[in-house]
C-alpha cells in the first residue's frame, strides 16, 4: 500500500524521500558553491584588471614628468658630408623636417622657413628624407637652406621612417627641445603657426 495514488500523488516512500531530501540539498550546495566560485573569479579578473590599468596609468603619468626623457627617434642618418648621426644622440632644441625632394608641399613649406630662417636661430634644422643623396643635395641648393651653419640634410632608409614616425604626411616637422617633443605638425603647415612653437 506505499504506492498507491492518494489526491493523485503517489505516497512516497521514506527511503525515496531521504534519497530526494539529500540530493536536492547536495545540488544546492553544489549549485551555490559553483555560483560563488564563479563570482569569485570574476571578482578576483576584475581586481587584476583594475589594478593593471592603475599601474598602467601610473607609469604613462610618471613617464611624461621624468626628467632626461628623450623623445627623439632612435634613427639613423647620413648627412650629405657622409657623417653618419643618430637622432637620439642630439641636444638642445632641434627641429626635423621630413620631406621628399619633389614634393611641392615640401617645397613651399622650405621656402617659407627659408625666408624666416633668422627666427629658427636657437634651433638645429634636420632636413630627412629617404630620397637619394643627389637629390636631396639637390633640394638643399635650390632651396638656399645649404648655405646656414643650423640646417642640415640628411638621408634615411623607410623602415627607419615607419619604426620611428609611422606613416606621415610629407613635409611634417617636430619641434623638440632637449630631447623632449614639443610640437609636431603633419603636412603643411602655415609657418606662422610654427613660429609660434618656438
Amino acid at each position: 500500500m506505499d504506492n498507491v495514488v492518494v489526491g493523485r500523488c503517489a505516497k512516497q516512500t521514506e527511503s525515496n524521500s531521504v534519497v530526494r531530501k539529500y540530493c536536492n540539498t547536495n545540488v544546492l550546495d553544489i549549485l551555490v558553491n559553483d555560483i560563488f566560485d564563479l563570482m569569485m573569479n570574476k571578482l578576483r579578473i576584475s581586481i587584476v584588471l583594475i589594478g593593471l590599468l592603475i599601474g598602467l596609468g601610473a607609469c604613462s603619468r610618471t613617464e611624461k614628468k621624468e626628467p632626461g626623457v628623450n623623445d627623439l627617434p632612435a634613427v639613423t642618418v647620413t648627412l650629405l658630408n657622409g657623417t653618419r648621426v643618430n637622432l637620439k644622440a642630439l641636444q638642445g632644441n632641434v627641429m626635423l623636417v621630413l620631406f621628399f625632394p619633389d614634393c611641392d608641399h615640401c617645397q613651399r613649406e622650405s621656402i617659407a622657413i627659408q625666408q624666416h630662417l633668422e627666427k629658427f636661430k636657437n634651433y638645429t634644422l634636420y632636413f630627412l628624407s629617404t630620397a637619394p643623396a643627389t637629390e636631396i643635395e639637390t633640394f638643399s641648393r635650390e632651396y638656399k637652406l645649404n648655405e646656414y651653419d643650423n640646417v642640415r640634410f640628411g638621408e634615411t632608409t623607410v623602415q627607419g621612417v615607419l619604426d620611428n614616425f609611422g606613416a606621415v604626411a610629407t613635409p611634417s616637422v617636430y619641434l623638440y627641445s632637449d630631447g623632449k617633443r614639443m610640437k609636431v605638425f603633419n603636412g603643411e603647415t602655415a609657418i606662422e603657426e610654427i613660429l609660434k612653437s618656438l
